[in-house]
């Protein structure tokens, strides 16, 4: 499984770079910062493998978000492709400067008092 996930990672994410962090298969940023790593389910004894992603990998998403998925190929699959579309749509929202509607733009405390 884990071969099928470094080769789903490479093609979905291709700037992050292979490394091994605490035994374990992971992958790092452009500034070498770990983002996401694959815990095999023997390292610990566990019944499921997962897939574990770091606070440098800017999942913030409300009060709460999950930071591991149970790795079954098809679930590995969907999440990572997921964090992918997730990443992208926060750059193009950071890269494109917020225009401000002019009908936003007009306060209700401007308006005259009402006649009586």
């Amino acid at each position: 499984m884990a071969e099928r996930l470094h080769a789903l990672i490479k093609a979905s994410v291709p700037d992050l770079t292979p490394k091994t962090w605490y035994g374990m298969p992971a992958y790092a940023n452009k500034a070498g910062e770990i983002v996401c790593f694959f815990q095999p389910a023997s390292k610990f004894k566990s019944r499921y493998a997962t897939l574990g992603f770091s606070d440098k990998a800017n999942l913030d998403d409300g009060a709460m978000w999950p930071t591991y998925y149970f790795a079954d190929e098809a679930h590995v699959r969907r999440r990572v492709a997921d964090r992918r579309a997730d990443q992208e749509s926060r750059e193009l929202r950071t890269a494109q400067p917020e225009v401000e509607s002019t009908s936003r733009r007009k306060k209700v405390g401007n308006l005259p008092a009402p006649k009586s």
